[in-house]
């Protein structure tokens, strides 16, 4: 699928410069093919000559893997003039998930340490806006975290997990998104067009 829309994209000549991966890159991370095919996904998508940046899913049970099949470690990372703030939160129980007092530090941190760069943040669970549900999308200190971002004047914030997705939410400076789920019919994907300053998006979908 993910070759296909680079495939699509590139019919289009609109790249793309970045493949973006919020989580839950396989069904079941405890599962003993699961590291195969983290292996295979970050090989096919590496090959391509295209950066990706991953972040793993709370289906992906062992995000140390993730991170480095797809050398995406926690942190600050630097491609294209931005600055891309890539969080793995820590696993709480059942389908809880919190932000550290480290990382909640990270996007001030970076913010200083790279004046003018543009900051664009990743992570797994949702952040903003609340989802009324009884499961847990949000991240438990998902304000916190949001909260981070505002005051480090993160541009964008990037999530996964909830399938349906949440349409772009411009709060206090900051352009939150929650991804809807590609592997889902009609496997939609997102793009991000930043180069004319603001974050400026379009969807498309395979099933077409």
């Amino acid at each position: 699928f993910i070759q296909r829309a680079i495939t699509r994209l590139r019919q289009m000549n609109a790249g793309p410069d970045l493949i973006l991966l919020l989580g839950d890159l396989v069904n079941d991370g405890e599962y003993p093919g699961a590291e195969t095919a983290w292996m295979h996904l970050a090989g096919a998508l590496l090959g391509s000559g295209i950066p990706v940046l991953a972040v793993a899913g709370n289906h992906d049970t062992r995000p140390g893997r993730v991170a480095a099949f797809f050398n995406t470690a926690p942190g600050v990372h630097r491609i294209g003039g931005y600055g891309f703030l890539v969080f793995n939160d820590r696993h709480t129980g059942d389908d809880h998930f919190v932000r550290d007092a480290a990382e909640l530090a990270l996007p001030r941190q970076a913010a200083a340490a790279n004046p003018g760069l543009p900051l664009i943040a990743l992570q797994h669970n949702p952040l903003h806006p609340a989802i009324d549900s009884s499961y847990p999308f949000l991240l438990d200190n998902a304000e916190e975290a949001a909260a981070s971002y505002r005051e480090a004047g993160v541009a964008l914030s990037l999530s996964g997990h909830y399938h349906r997705g949440v349409a772009p939410l411009f709060d206090k400076g900051v352009t939150f998104v929650t991804v809807p789920a590609f592997c889902e019919f009609p496997h939609p994907f997102w793009v991000y067009d930043l180069s004319a300053g603001g974050v400026h998006y379009s969807e498309h979908v395979l099933a077409r």
